[in-house]
C-alpha cells in the first residue's frame, strides 16, 4: 500500500473518530429549544372559563380596547431572558410563547373578559368601538437567576374611547418565585407572575369610570 499506508489510515481514522465524539471538529450540538407556555396556565378565570379575547357576553359591560403592549428592542423577542444582577442575557434554549408584548395584552384582555363590567376586544383594529382603550409598555418580562424569580412589570395607559384623553396611568409589578432554574419550572413561575399581574390590571381598569353614553353591550 502507498502513501500513507495501514498504519497511517488507522491514526485519521482513530483521530476522527475522537474529533466526533467530542464534537470538537464540527462544534458542540445546539441546545434543543423549549417553548414555555404561560397563557391561561397560571389559575383564576380567564384559565378556568377558557375566555378567549374579543369574546364578550353578558348585559351593559363598558368595552375596552387593548392595544398590543409594546416593548423596548432587547425585550422585543420570543427568547426567555435571564438577569444576573444588572446584565440580561437571551437564553439559547427557552423561548416564550410569544414575545412580551403580545404575550401580556393577550394574557390582560383575557383577564379582562373574566369581569362582570368589562368586555375586552384584542387586538385593536381600526373602527373599534369602545369606552376605554387600554395601551402599555412591557419594562421588564425576566428570569432573575440570583434572586430566583420571574418578573414582569409594565406601565399601562387608560384611554377614553376616542383616544383624546388619559384617564390614569399606572406602573404594574408583578413577581412568582422559581423553585429551580428547568423550562417547567420558569414555566409555572411565568404563567403565575403574568396572572398576577393581569389581575392587578383588571381590578384597576375596573375603579376608573367613564362618561355616561360611552360603548358597552347589551
Amino acid at each position: 500500500m502507498s502513501g500513507i499506508g495501514r498504519t497511517g489510515y488507522g491514526l485519521v481514522a482513530l483521530a476522527a473518530f475522537a474529533c466526533l465524539a467530542l464534537g470538537g471538529c464540527l462544534g458542540k450540538p445546539s441546545p434543543v429549544e423549549e417553548y414555555l407556555r404561560v397563557l391561561g396556565q397560571g389559575g383564576g378565570c380567564a384559565a378556568s372559563a377558557n375566555v378567549q379575547p374579543g369574546a364578550a357576553s353578558g348585559q351593559n359591560r363598558e368595552i375596552v380596547a387593548v392595544k398590543t403592549f409594546k416593548a423596548s428592542e432587547s425585550l422585543d423577542r420570543q427568547a426567555v431572558m435571564l438577569a444576573a444582577g444588572r446584565v440580561l442575557t437571551p437564553s439559547l434554549r427557552w423561548y416564550w410563547e410569544a414575545s412580551p408584548g403580545p404575550l401580556s395584552s393577550q394574557a390582560i384582555a383575557g383577564e379582562l373578559n373574566c369581569s362582570s363590567r368589562l368586555a375586552a376586544v384584542w387586538p385593536m383594529r381600526s373602527g373599534t368601538k369602545a369606552a376605554k382603550v387600554l395601551a402599555g409598555q412591557v419594562t421588564a418580562f425576566e428570569v432573575q437567576t440570583q434572586g430566583m424569580q420571574v418578573r414582569i412589570a409594565v406601565r399601562c395607559q387608560l384611554w377614553d374611547g376616542e383616544e383624546t384623553k388619559v384617564l390614569a396611568v399606572r406602573d404594574f409589578e408583578a413577581v412568582a418565585p422559581v423553585a429551580e432554574l428547568t423550562s417547567q419550572a420558569v414555566a409555572g413561575s411565568g404563567a403565575s407572575a403574568l396572572a398576577t399581574l393581569s389581575g392587578q390590571i383588571r381590578a384597576w381598569v375596573e375603579l376608573i369610570g367613564v362618561p355616561a353614553g360611552t360603548a358597552s353591550v347589551q
